[in-house]
């Protein structure tokens, strides 16, 4: 063998052996996929409170008779002679419970308020004063988010006595004020005329 084949064939030899080395070199690793960011439990939102209740009505409470009458707690007094509410007297009481027993009664859909008087004096003016007096009960209420039309006002002065106005206490008792129910669910209440013979204000 010359010397340039022996020079060849460790050539060859060393070329097997780095391919043999190569074959054993491991696979290079593929690189995981980044695993997405975990994504925070957002925090539960609480409920949104309750809307805030009107406090609840404690005062007196109107009575209803089978009639029809709506009988207040007491009775609403007036400066003599005039259709303003007197003073000291309990009749923001007495309208806070007749306003009350509207908002609860919302198939009540009118009622009457009718002024009454003694005989004494004029009966025009009995019955002017008388109106007034109703007007302004129907006034305080439509001020409080009653509807006008629910109300009517009428005055009757002397013309329906209940008690003699020979005595001192019978006319006390004929200087009131009357509360009829006059439609039920927008009909008339056992046909009840709505002025109910009285003169409307």
């Amino acid at each position: 063998m010359t010397r340039t084949s022996m020079v060849l064939a460790a050539l060859a030899a060393l070329s097997l052996l780095a391919a043999g080395c190569a074959d054993q070199t491991p696979p290079p690793r593929r690189a995981e996929p980044t695993p997405p960011p975990s994504r925070r439990a957002e925090p539960r939102r609480a409920a949104p409170p309750p809307p805030a209740r009107r406090d609840a009505y404690t005062g007196p409470t109107v009575m209803q008779t089978p009639q029809g009458k709506l009988q207040l707690p007491g009775e609403l007094t007036f400066a003599s002679g005039t259709s303003a509410f007197a003073t000291g007297g309990e009749n923001e009481t007495l309208l806070k419970a007749l306003l009350h027993f509207l908002e609860t009664h919302p198939r009540i859909t009118r009622i009457r308020v009718a002024g009454h008087t003694d005989s004494r004096g004029l009966a025009s003016f009995n019955e002017r004063v008388s109106g007034e007096r109703a007007r302004a009960v129907k006034a305080w209420l439509t001020s409080h988010a009653v509807p006008a039309q629910r109300v009517v006002a009428v005055g009757c002065g002397e013309t329906q006595p209940i008690a003699s106005n020979r005595t001192a206490q019978g006319r006390a008792r004929n200087r009131r004020m009357e509360l009829w129910i006059i439609e039920m669910d927008r009909k008339p209440f056992r046909g009840r005329d709505a002025n109910g013979g009285c003169t409307p204000y």
